[in-house]
């Protein structure tokens, strides 16, 4: 069997906590959503299923069998432990896959799957600005005002965009174009569970209008974690995780984390996601699949399920893949 590393986002979940925090921000309640809130950012019923069957396709499509050997690690939160645990389970059923997770109470991230700014030379302002520009551009925070009928006067309308340093911390992100992400992936998981569209935002043309929103959050993912120069200079983040799978004895490796991490390494590799007609540049559960020569180059597919069979969930669906290049080198 050739070599392959999987690097996986988690799949469907629930959303972060919200509620206030949108009250905060647009003074008043955007979205009536009740459900029970220890199940925040937890993988949906939904979810797991689609992992369970994303895994039966890999099984296939890769040719795995149950004398494969297999090393799976996990960023250590519920939803991509769960992600990992599902997958493992689709690949090889009746085969207990030990799932290397840094914290099984989750209470505190993995590094490998973290990427962490040492000082504030690595944000680029004018790449802040250019985002920010290209949203209101886009009519993303028009479309915002409109279709949840915003006063002037709220938190939203009334911010600017900025991203900081904060010593000792994390970044600090703020104002329209990082509430705009944050909103906009509350409505996608809406989208997802089966709600009406009237009853997510009112819109005449509501796909046209869930994807624009949801280009904030691409921009967001692509202005913190595409940052190759970090990626490369920092010691500990899912590229060099990644790198070292390349040297590893298993059959299969797989790395289970999230959006940003897929954006981190496509912006090492210097790799742009085609038009895939999606929600978002990098789909919810998809995957890069590496497929890796003994020579360590490598060709690269990116694998995911289209939204609308998500939404409209069955047993039969199949991930699309899409081939992004051939006989690749690691930077």
């Amino acid at each position: 069997m050739m070599k392959r590393i999987i690097l996986s986002r988690h799949g469907v979940r629930y959303p972060f906590e919200f509620r206030d925090k949108f009250k905060n921000i647009f003074s008043k309640d955007i979205v009536n959503w009740n459900y029970d809130s220890t199940l925040n950012a937890n993988l949906t019923n939904k979810g797991a299923l689609l992992e369970l069957l994303f895994a039966k396709f890999l099984r296939k499509y890769l040719c795995i069998n149950n004398d494969n050997t297999i090393n799976i690690v996990a960023n250590s939160t519920s939803r991509t432990y769960e992600t990992a645990r599902l997958l493992s389970l689709g690949l090889v059923p009746g085969r207990q896959i030990n799932i290397e997770c840094s914290d099984l109470s989750f209470a505190k991230r993995d590094p490998w799957f973290e990427f962490n700014y040492p000082n504030q030379s690595y944000i680029n302002n004018d790449r802040v600005n250019e985002f920010d520009q290209k949203a209101a551009k886009l009519g993303i925070y028009d479309k915002f005002k409109e279709i949840f009928n915003l006063d002037n006067e709220c938190l939203y309308m009334q911010s600017n965009t900025t991203l900081s340093y904060a010593e000792g911390e994390w970044l600090k992100p703020s104002g329209k174009l990082f509430y705009s992400s944050s909103t906009s992936d509350v409505m996608q998981s809406m989208f997802y569970d089966g709600f009406k569209e009237s009853e997510i935002f009112r819109s005449q043309d509501f796909i046209s209008d869930l994807k624009l929103i949801l280009k904030a959050k691409d921009f967001v993912i692509d202005l913190i974690w595409n940052n190759p120069k970090l990626a490369l200079e920092s010691d500990k983040n899912i590229y060099q995780l990644l790198k070292s799978c390349f040297y590893s004895n298993s059959d299969l490796n797989i790395l289970v984390g999230h959006d940003t991490n897929i954006a981190t390494v496509l912006g090492v590799l210097g790799i742009e996601v085609p038009e895939l007609n999606q929600l978002e540049k990098y789909p919810i559960g998809s995957k890069l699949i590496f497929s890796v020569y003994d020579d360590k180059s490598f060709d690269l597919e990116l694998a995911y399920f289209d939204y609308q069979d998500i939404r409209n969930f069955n047993v039969n669906i199949e991930p699309k893949v899409v081939s992004l290049g051939s006989k690749l080198k690691l930077k």
